[in-house]
């Protein structure tokens, strides 16, 4: 019975971080990939960092 809610709370996770990647511009990312940063550099340095206030929220 535990793991289901466990699993709920990890689909409402994942949720909220799928809606929040879904509204970052895709400008930004070729913004970044214009200025020659491989797929690896704009998620970790682009992305992720505009990407803290859902993981606050899903954590």
């Amino acid at each position: 019975m535990r793991t289901r809610g466990a699993a709920m709370i990890e689909a409402g996770k994942v949720f909220i971080m799928k809606q929040f990647f879904e509204t970052i511009s895709p400008d930004v990312e070729e913004a970044a990939l214009i200025d020659g940063a491989n797929q690896w550099q704009r998620y970790s340095r682009v992305v992720l960092p505009m990407a803290r206030p859902a993981l606050a929220t899903a954590v």
